[in-house]
């Protein structure tokens, strides 16, 4: 779980029930996002994906541990979390390329987090 708190980040680390990543199935989905055109993508498929990355940004979040003073993970989590915040993700009332370009921006932050996430359990980032 990722608590931001006056510019501060807590993360606690996995326990042995949760689940492991599958790195692959996030990387292809990101890949696949990055790869995407606003011109030839419909509403469904933005909404469907923005969903899918959203959901995969916030586990990647809770996973990802700030090892001591690293201010650059801690600052990188706590644009996820600001990214994540309701307030922030479009609606259907968005324009289209306001929505698309909130997936995209889902997406490189999911790259990041995942390269992150490699590192810490050492392996090699995708």
């Amino acid at each position: 779980m990722t608590t931001v708190t006056n510019k501060s980040v807590t993360v606690t680390k996995p326990g042995a029930a949760d689940p492991p990543i599958d790195v692959g199935a996030i990387t292809h989905i990101v890949s696949e996002t990055l790869d995407m055109s606003l011109s030839t993508t419909t509403w469904d498929e933005i909404r469907s994906r923005t969903r899918a990355l959203t959901g995969h940004l916030a586990l990647l979040g809770d996973r990802c541990q700030v090892d001591g003073e690293d201010e650059a993970v801690a600052r990188l989590l706590g644009l996820v979390a600001s990214h994540l915040s309701l307030d922030k993700r479009p609606t259907g009332r968005s324009h289209a390329h306001d929505a698309f370009g909130y997936m995209h921006d889902t997406a490189v932050f999911a790259r990041a987090l995942l390269a992150l996430y490699a590192r810490q359990q050492g392996s090699s980032a995708p």
